[in-house]
Formats: C-alpha cells, structure tokens, sequence
C-alpha cells in the first residue's frame, strides 16, 4: 500500500490512500482489506470516517520520483484547495516505496503547502518483518492487530525546515533592510497563513506607518501588541512620524522625494518655533485661503514690529500672500538670539531655494552629490540638521525615538525567526 493521506477536520476525518503496486492494488480489489480495517477503526472510535481511494493501475514504475512528486503535488493541491480554516492535513509518509516517501518529504521541505508530516514506527520500533499473511483473513487481521490491545503512541511530526519559506524570509527580511515594507508584506501573504501569521500583521503595521496611516497602524499595535509608535500627542506624531518617511528616503537614495517633501514640514516646525520659542503665533497675522492655506493679512500685519522685519528683510516690497519658509525664517532669523538656530534657519531655508525648487518645477536627476554641490551639504546632513530644528519645537521628540523603525524592524526579524509553526 501506498501512503495514507488523511485530512484532518473538526467535523469530518477523510482518509486518502493512494494505491499503485499491483499486488496491492490486487489485494485491495480482492478483498479490500485496507478500508476494511479503517472502518472497523472508525467503530471502535466512534467516529465516521469518509474514505477514499486513488488508484494508479497503470504505474509500473514505482521507483519513479518524478512521478510521485507530481502526482502527489497536484493531489494535495487539490485537497487544500477544499480545506478551510480549521482543517488540517496530515500525511504519512513512513508507507509507501522510497520514491512515495521522498517526493512527500520533498513536498513537505519545499512548504508550498502547510501541512504536517507524520512519521510512525512499527509496533516493534524495529524495521517490518516481512510476514506471510495470505493465509489469513482481513478480520483475523484485524483481531490480531497489536495496537487494539495496547496502543503506545509512536507517531511523530517530522520537523523540516521548508526551504521555499525560508528563501522568502529571507527575501522579506532584505526588503525590511531597505525599509520596503509593502514588498515585505506581499511576499508574507503569499506564504501559507501558517508560516506567515506571527508576523505578517507586524509587517501590515510597518507599511503603514509609512504611509503615514495613524489610524490603521493604531489598530494593528493593537492586535499585535506591539507599540512601534513612541511619540503619542497627535501634533508631535504627525510631524515626527513624517521626518521619519523622509529619513528613510534618504536611506533608500529616493532623493527626488526628499527634497520635495522637505518643504511642508520645515514651514510647519518653523510655524511651532515662533508660537512656543518666540511667542508669535503667525495665525493672528494671516488669513485662510481657499485651500486652508495661510495668507498673509496686510490689515492685520499693518504697523506691527512682523510687518517690519519682512518690509526690512525685502527692501520694502513685501508681497502679502501665501505664508512661504522664506518670510517665517526671517522672522526667526531677526528675532532670536540662539546663534545655533538661526544658522539652523538659514541652512535649511537655503537648502529649500537651491535644490527644492529645481527638483519641484524641472524634470531632472537629483543625486545625492548634486543636492550637496547646489546646498552645500549632502541629504543626510540635512536630515541631521532637521532633526536639530525639533530640539526647538517643544514637541518633546527625544534622541532615542529616531531609531525607531530600526527598533521595529528588529521586533520584525525576531518574529521572523521564532519560527513557529
């Protein structure tokens, strides 16, 4: 007889058994002694078991792995494709010719398919004894079978290592490096749910906090209970969580993106450094355009000392409109006395002017070595210089939290490697 492939369900047991030896398959036509014994175990359990034969009358070859592992691929293929949530699929692969139990063991490695692998040894835990049993019927057999008397547990799932799964963790844990974690969570959901559940979720997590979805990344450290979120007030998170997407920009060479994305965030903390270091709050000077955006409001701006360090600062031909990094950075500039951050002020404003607008208006190729030939410093050094300017928000935006994706990242490899199945 061949292996016995039983799919295992809460509600049902199916029982698969492959046979293609000729005199098995003889014996099994004649007197059909293998359902015989299974429904005769399903007696003695109780419970109704629904049994299935395959057949290969036509295979000579028995010692054919090629075949096997083809045939037995497209039959499990088949067997999951029907099986839910609470199935699960066990297959013997201590039957059958050497060629049945390697293409199994193959299978198995390779884990396409998540099921699990099951090894008995024989009532003795010694090899089978080759036994003449042509003189006896199927139900003195059955009778005489020594595991009806006591039945000792000599079943074992075969650990192998699925390879298809570990050269995938592999390539997910590559993305994880490059800080691609949609790529990483494709390859995890293409995996069975069963290799990829303890972490899959996580990585869900990560693509999204890349893209800034607070609200879904809040569900998620939820249901993993992991919390990859440090900074918790909504204005803090919003702006810190955004200067890290542009840090790992920086990261991954994507420097179009970062010169482009470096203007809201330097308006909006340059906004926070004069309402909590300089007590101005540009909003008692602007107005709202129809998009939201602030507009400067000559009434309002008429005669105070703002008005006149933007008239000083343009030579007098201050134009009202659209609340730009240019005019907040001369307010900074002109109204502090900490050396450190108007050097700050003006590197980064100047930064925005040489490289910003180029990349925003013109289709070019923007490289690391251009953005510091045109602003005198490379991508990483403005980064470290916009993480300065946070020391002066009063956001409370600590040192440690900018390792924060590579914190979660090493949360990530480690379920990674937990490997439980």
């Amino acid at each position: 007889m061949g292996p016995c492939c039983i799919y295992a369900g809460y509600i049902s047991l199916i029982s698969f058994i492959f046979i293609c030896l000729p005199e098995i398959l003889e014996k099994h036509r004649r007197d059909d002694p293998y359902v015989y014994c299974i429904k005769q175990l399903s007696k003695r359990l109780e419970h109704e078991f629904d049994v299935r034969i395959i057949e290969r009358p036509e295979l000579v070859e028995v010692q054919e792995f090629d075949y096997f592992y083809n045939d037995f691929r497209n039959l499990i293929m088949g067997i999951y494709e029907q099986m839910d949530e609470q199935d699960q699929l066990l297959l013997n692969v201590s039957s059958g010719t050497p060629a049945m139990k390697s293409a199994l063991l193959v299978i198995n490695t390779l884990g396409e398919f998540p099921f699990r692998a099951i090894q008995s040894a024989t009532p003795e835990k010694a090899m089978n004894k080759k036994a003449d049993v042509g003189n006896y019927t199927k139900e003195e057999l059955w009778e005489s079978d020594i595991d009806n008397v006591e039945c000792d547990i000599r079943c074992k799932e075969i650990e192998c290592p699925a390879l298809l799964v570990i050269k995938n963790e592999e390539h997910i844990k590559k993305q994880l490096t490059v800080y691609d974690y949609r790529a990483a969570y494709d390859v995890a959901d293409a995996l069975p749910e069963v290799y990829s559940r303890r972490y899959k979720q996580l990585l869900l997590m990560a693509a999204k906090r890349a893209l800034l979805e607070f609200g879904e990344v809040d569900k998620l450290v939820k249901a993993t209970g992991y919390d990859c979120v440090p900074v918790k007030s909504s204005e803090a998170r919003k702006y810190f969580e955004y200067a890290l997407v542009l840090d790992i920009k920086v990261k991954r060479g994507e420097y179009v993106d970062f010169i482009r994305g470096i203007t809201p965030i330097i308006v909006d903390l340059f906004e926070i450094i004069l309402r909590y270091s300089l007590n101005i709050d540009i909003g008692d000077y602007c107005t709202e355009g129809a998009n939201g955006e602030k507009i400067w409001d000559q009434k309002k701006l008429q005669s105070t000392n703002i008005e006149k360090i933007l008239m000083a600062r343009y030579g007098g031909k201050f134009r009202y409109g659209p609340v730009y990094s240019d005019s907040l950075a001369c307010i900074i500039i002109d109204g502090t006395d900490d050396i450190k951050l108007r050097e700050l002020v003006e590197d980064l404003r100047n930064v925005e002017k040489s490289v910003r607008n180029l990349a925003a208006h013109q289709i070019v190729s923007i490289t690391d070595d251009r953005i510091k030939a045109l602003s005198g410093f490379s991508s990483s050094s403005i980064m470290k210089k916009l993480k300065k300017l946070f020391l002066y928000t009063r956001l409370g935006i600590k040192e440690i939290y900018w390792d924060s994706y590579e914190d979660m990242n090493r949360y990530i490899y480690s379920a990674i490697d937990k490997n439980e199945v």
